[in-house]
């Protein structure tokens, strides 16, 4: 949630006092003022952009969204449409009005590429290729088919019309949550594709916003300043639980930069700032606590902190290698050594400060050494004679290291690498921890330049978003390589050279977070979203892309000076804690001070009377008798508010929470002239109140188009007792297809009620038809915030034809290349399943050893004719004999079909045995109906170093990948040379210095000329024979009935 977020400004404001002033420590400075900018992401800029914007909705301590730009919003829930009522009268910080076309415009320069582009994703991408297109967002697709087209428009100065392309649960929280910027600011500040520029970041210009403070100036690693927006339209706002938006006494905020913990603290003890942003680690808190002038506040933090693995990298690629270094890593003496007990040990990219959401029931990896080994050997790791770890192939694992913080900008995460380095040496690993400058960590990061590293996130208010925006394949914020070929991230698979290189079983898991994170984004159901992300973190902690190392209790330090912080989302800094914070009255002199201790409860009960303390005592700590204790607090009934204390200084008052959320109490004690005035903010929570459960029970989930299935639906209460009179609603905007007998119910004296589902006649699009019911159940005297709402899903079996489109490649200037032809151009054709071409189709291309091109092109798009046409050229440095394999394909469409194609490169060292490239053409269209007892023939075309067609018989396996959609097991009296790799992209794999590689699938193949002895000498003993090829867990063939197809003179 994005409400205090960003800004700058240029209007004046009265100059603030210094009793208005508010010091914050920095540790590092805002890299530029551009908010939006991935790679400079970072919460030091967060901290000080954070008030300068505004967003069309908020999130409030309590946990209320609730309208902030906007007036108010109409949902319709049928057609997934939002009109949003914005407020009149609102300025940015220069003094222009805010109206409709500045959220419009927005949205579209937000879509891609940005640190908020996953919540404009997730609610309008209407393709589902990951990104929003200026099309989508423009309103111009109609993804659904029901005639309304998904979007953001304009309808009127001060109204703005939002069609979802999808259910996205979070809209109001997140999407809307998207910080407004002023368009004639920013529209002068435009990438090619439309979206904002980046790197536009040097000028104040851009933390121009609408928020409650604007920039005023600083100096680089020196200050920053904010000054309060006097024409802000807030001043008189509160949120649905009474937080204010806009401050009453803080007319300034100023930062100081501070190069080390140290000299922060030093500052606070003194009195030169009021507050530091950032946890301060154990060894302080005694010194802190016992300082006359400053204060802890404990807060669990909304984050974590990890160990990232790069899995552009080998091992860090293998499952089996991350658990290994799970289990070197010594959770215990992080918390208990290094932390001081100020924390938990981390299990789930959850952390527990979301804890109806947080999965404890994670993957765990106890510290044990000897495990660490066991499950490398497992893997097929070895050791070599030294002790040194060898990879499954042979090859020495690298010298790895451990990227952190340095010590003095957090102790905790250098002792933490060096630890696990120390651990990893112990089984054989070089590894070593090395400390970087902050902002040099987050650039290798972003730059997947790093083999491990440990840094934090601090998350947002988002429990969905902070497990599947990070975490999630295709997620902007994926610094891990963490996805798969089916699920490739649209944002950092080309850097490196290589998309990913995570091993089989992680890209499943990638793919399963995948789904789980369109289940739990598409549905309004919290209990659905809330299963559904417990359900990814338990996947996460089984693929290990990051080991969540340990969650802190956030010691937040804060000067005496200020009073009335508000946590929020493990934090103090937010806009609610500057709006509330009061300056403490001035001290009296020396010899007539007295000073309160005051306590309650941190969580209290709503409805519940509990009791506060207050011991009042004088400047030589002796206890005052009759001092007058007066204890006041908004959301609380105190009947007896005013109370003397005893001879033991003691003053005790009873009081019953009457409102939920974080809530201030203020004491004031005083005697004779003296006074004394304290605050604590508590934490009000309800008790079990009275809810309904309900569950759906379908007749059947499949059916075919006109079936009908009999819903049949209980409400239960918290006891488990059937609930009589319980009205429940179907959700018809949510269901798409067929109708239903009735749309609402109510329940007999058994607690069940019944619908009749009927399935549409015949389907609009050619595909399986998921339906979505989407119930709700209420009762008077009831809680109505927790109201059970179930999601039942139908699925409609579609009984026509799918339709594929499948790729021909037609020409290839040169199979081999050399020293003085390195280029080769392919043609290609892309067609239909009636061989009618496609135009204006984006096909990818893959490349199995593309470090050895010049500049290798990853897409193509047809012409008009369905043509299209790519060069790929040897590098110029090149001078070894190599080869690499090119392969098209769709992979914006999932019934297509590819092609592959084999580039020979002859350099100086030409071997003397013979190796092929060459192609595979389809003998006709190759899509086949079930059951026609139609064949597709296939012509098998080889070609040697000098591009030339080999004379005589050359044997070659023939094998078939199984595609997604179904078997080649299926196939109908297949040749005996034909073999199923029973899944794309692997067969026979031979590992060899020449092909980098070489996979033998879907239009690939290897000549099996070579001996046992030759394999053994290509391979460096990896294999020895055919025999240990076969072996392989990859492999699957039956080596023992295999049969060679006969390529003659070149052609089969």
């Amino acid at each position: 949630m994005l409400l205090f977020t960003r800004g700058t400004g240029t209007v004046e404001a009265k100059e603030a006092t210094e009793e208005e002033t508010l010091y914050l420590a920095m540790q590092e400075d805002m890299p530029n003022f551009n908010y939006f900018d991935l790679a400079s992401n970072t919460v030091w800029k967060d901290y000080v952009l954070r008030f300068c914007f505004d967003s069309i909705s908020g999130l409030d301590p309590a946990g209320n969204v609730y309208p902030a730009l906007a007036e108010s919003w109409d949902f319709d829930e049928d057609n997934l449409k939002v009109t949003v009522h914005l407020r009149e009268g609102v300025k940015f910080h220069d003094g222009a009005e805010m109206t409709a076309d500045d959220i419009v415009f927005t949205y579209k320069v937000l879509r891609d590429g940005t640190t908020l582009s996953s919540s404009i994703i997730d609610a309008f991408d209407a393709d589902g290729d990951g990104m929003v297109s200026q099309e989508e967002i423009d309103g111009t697709v109609d993804a659904d088919g029901d005639g309304d087209y998904e979007g953001v428009k304009k309808i009127d100065n001060y109204t703005v019309e939002m069609t979802m392309a999808k259910p996205y649960g979070q809209f109001f929280l997140t999407t809307l949550g998207i910080p407004i910027i002023p368009k004639h600011i920013w529209e002068n500040h435009l990438s090619e594709d439309g979206t904002v520029d980046t790197l536009w970041g040097s000028n104040e210009a851009a933390a121009i916003g609408t928020g409650p403070f604007y920039y005023a100036g600083g100096k680089a690693n020196v200050y920053r300043e904010l000054k309060i927006f006097e024409d802000y339209w807030g001043k008189d706002f509160t949120t649905p639980a009474g937080y204010k938006l806009y401050p009453t006494e803080v007319k300034r905020i100023y930062y100081k930069l501070y190069s080390n913990l140290d000299t922060a603290i030093l500052a606070l003890k003194t009195g030169q700032v009021d507050h530091i942003p950032w946890a301060v680690t154990p060894g302080y808190v005694p010194d802190l606590i016992s300082n006359p002038n400053t204060d802890l506040i404990s807060i669990a933090d909304n984050g974590y902190f990890y160990l990232a693995f790069n899995q552009k990298k080998e091992p860090m690629n293998m499952l089996a290698f991350r658990k290994a270094v799970s289990h070197c890593i010594d959770k215990e003496t992080i918390i208990q050594r290094y932390m001081g007990g100020y924390g938990q040990a981390g299990d789930s990219v959850e952390p527990p400060f979301w804890t109806d959401w947080y999965n404890s029931s994670v993957e765990h990896y106890p510290f044990n050494l000897d495990t660490a080994r066991q499950a490398l050997q497992d893997a097929g790791f070895s050791w070599d004679t030294s002790g040194n770890l060898r990879m499954p192939d042979g090859k020495p694992v690298p010298s790895l290291v451990i990227l952190t913080p340095p010590a003095d900008y957090d102790p905790i995460r250098i002792k933490t690498g060096e630890m696990i380095a120390n651990n990893l040496r112990k089984i054989g690993i070089d590894a070593t921890a090395k400390p970087l400058d902050f902002d040099v960590l987050v650039a290798k990061m972003n730059s997947f330049d790093y083999d491990m590293l440990i840094i934090g996130w601090s998350l947002s208010s988002d429990p969905i978003g902070n497990v599947f925006d990070i975490l999630g394949p295709k997620a902007s914020q994926n610094y891990f390589a963490f996805w798969s070929e089916n699920n490739d991230n649209p944002w950092y698979n080309k850097i490196g050279g290589v998309s990913t290189k995570a091993d089989a079983e992680t890209q499943a898991y990638a793919d399963k977070v995948q789904w789980l994170g369109e289940q739990a984004k598409t549905t309004f159901d919290r209990e659905k979203q809330i299963y559904y992300t417990k359900w990814a973190q338990g996947v996460l902690s089984k693929a290990i892309p990051v080991n969540v190392l340990y969650y802190r209790v956030n010691n937040y330090a804060v000067s005496k000076t200020w009073n009335g912080w508000v946590p929020f989302l493990g934090e103090l800094i937010s806009g609610y804690s500057i709006a509330a914070l009061t300056r403490t009255q001035a001290q009296p002199p020396v010899g007539e001070a007295i000073t309160a201790l005051f306590n309650v409860p941190d969580k209290l009960q709503y409805g519940v009377e509990t009791t506060a303390t207050a011991l009042v005592f004088d400047k030589d700590g002796k206890a005052v008798e009759g001092a007058t204790v007066t204890l006041s607090g908004d959301g609380f009934d105190i009947p007896n508010a005013t109370v003397t204390t005893g001879s033991d200084g003691m003053a005790t008052i009873a009081l019953t929470p009457v409102q939920v959320g974080y809530l201030t109490l203020q004491v004031t004690a005083t005697s004779g002239a003296n006074s004394f005035t304290t605050q604590k903010t508590v934490s009000v929570v309800k008790a079990k109140p009275d809810v309904l459960f309900m569950t759906a029970s379908p007749e059947k989930v499949f059916l075919l188009p006109g079936e009908t299935s009999t819903i049949t639906l209980k409400v239960v209460d918290q006891e488990g007792a059937p609930v009589e009179g319980a009205q429940i609603e179907l959700d018809l905007g949510l269901m798409g297809y067929g109708e239903v007998d009735h749309s609402t119910v109510t329940t007999g004296a058994d607690g069940t009620a019944t619908m009749v589902y009927t399935a549409p006649s015949e389907l609009p699009l050619n595909k399986h038809a998921e339906v979505r019911l989407s119930l709700s159940v209420s009762k008077e005297g009831y809680a109505s915030d927790m109201t059970s709402t179930v999601t039942q899903y139908l699925v409609i079996k579609n009984t026509e034809p799918s339709q594929w489109q499948y790729i021909a490649i037609e020409d290839v200037t040169s199979f081999a290349c050399n020293e003085t032809n390195r280029s080769s151009t392919i043609t290609f054709k892309v067609l239909d399943q009636d061989g009618n071409p496609l135009s204006g189709e984006t096909i990818s291309v893959m490349y199995s050893n593309e470090a050895v091109l010049e500049s290798p092109v990853f897409s193509v798009d047809t012409n008009e004719t369905g043509y299209g046409v790519l060069t790929v050229t040897f590098s110029s440095e090149l001078n070894n004999t190599t080869a690499t394999q090119i392969w098209f394909k769709n992979e914006l469409v999932l019934t297509s079909i590819g092609a592959g194609v084999t580039i020979l490169f002859k350099g100086s060292d030409a071997p003397e045995d013979p190796i092929y490239g060459g192609i595979i053409h389809y003998g006709g269209e190759p899509i086949l109906n079930p059951d026609s007892g139609v064949a597709l023939n296939f012509t098998i075309e080889l070609y040697d170093l000098n591009g030339e067609k080999p004379t005589g018989t050359v044997p070659v396996g023939f094998i078939i990948g199984a595609p997604p959609q179904g078997s080649t097991a299926a196939l109908k009296d297949a040749p005996d040379y034909i073999y199923s790799s029973l899944w794309d992209y692997a067969g026979i794999q031979v590992f060899t210095d020449l092909d980098s590689g070489a996979v033998s699938t879907g239009g690939y193949f290897l000549s099996d000329l070579l001996t046992d002895e030759e394999i053994n000498e290509l391979n460096e003993g990896l294999y020895d024979s055919w025999q240990s090829l076969q072996d392989e867990w990859w492999t699957f063939v039956d080596y023992e009935n295999m049969k060679g197809l006969d390529v003659v003179d070149g052609e089969a």
